[in-house]
């Protein structure tokens, strides 16, 4: 099932229109849609986008940030604004890779500045080993047990993660195989990747 996983009011402007359409923009594991009341304006699958940046745009009497979306050469441009531009872009950005996502240094960076020292140390631990169990991370620092571990994650990191980024960076699996390595790893919590 596609689950709806950012909404929010905003603009659209395609391309050789003079006034930007107002409604409600959907984004799901797999789609990003404009409608307005209930009526589907534009949308398209990530796979389909090719090129995808930020710029700055005419709107009203001035210029926004806006989402600049280039589809195949059959499918002209089209522009997005949105509150929290740069939360959108990063999800969609992560759903047009064809490959795992993981976040990179300068993203995990920007989160860490947000958190606290030992929430910042299950980030960084996270992100140097790529995955590790509750049992791991628990001996970090004085974390007084597993379940705080859990709370902090559940809680903290990838709540805050999800409002800068448009996505959770920490996820659990009970059982990931790794091929290259003829191994499988169980119960650990790993940073985000599209394959999960």
């Amino acid at each position: 099932m596609d689950l709806i996983t950012l909404k929010a009011p905003g603009n659209f402007l395609p391309a050789q229109a003079e006034r930007w359409r107002t409604g409600i923009w959907t984004a799901t594991s797999s789609s990003l849609t404009f409608s307005n009341k209930d009526l589907i304006i534009w949308s398209c699958v990530y796979t389909s986008i090719v090129n995808l940046n930020l710029e700055k745009h005419p709107f009203a009497f001035g210029q926004k940030e806006s989402i600049h979306i280039q589809l195949d050469k059959k499918n002209p441009a089209v522009w997005l604004l949105v509150e929290n531009v740069k939360k959108w872009k990063n999800f969609i950005c992560s759903h047009m890779l064809h490959q795992p996502f993981i976040p990179s240094e300068e993203q995990v960076s920007e989160l860490a500045q947000e958190l606290d020292v030992v929430n910042e140390e299950i980030l960084w631990y996270l992100w140097k080993n790529k995955q590790a169990t509750l049992s791991e991370l628990s001996i970090l620092r004085t974390i007084p047990d597993q379940s705080d571990v859990l709370r902090r994650i559940k809680s903290i990191i990838n709540p805050l993660a999800k409002e800068l980024f448009g996505f959770p960076f920490c996820i659990f699996k009970s059982e990931r195989k790794i091929p290259h390595q003829n191994k499988t790893i169980t119960n650990s919590w790993w940073l985000y990747h599209l394959d999960s």
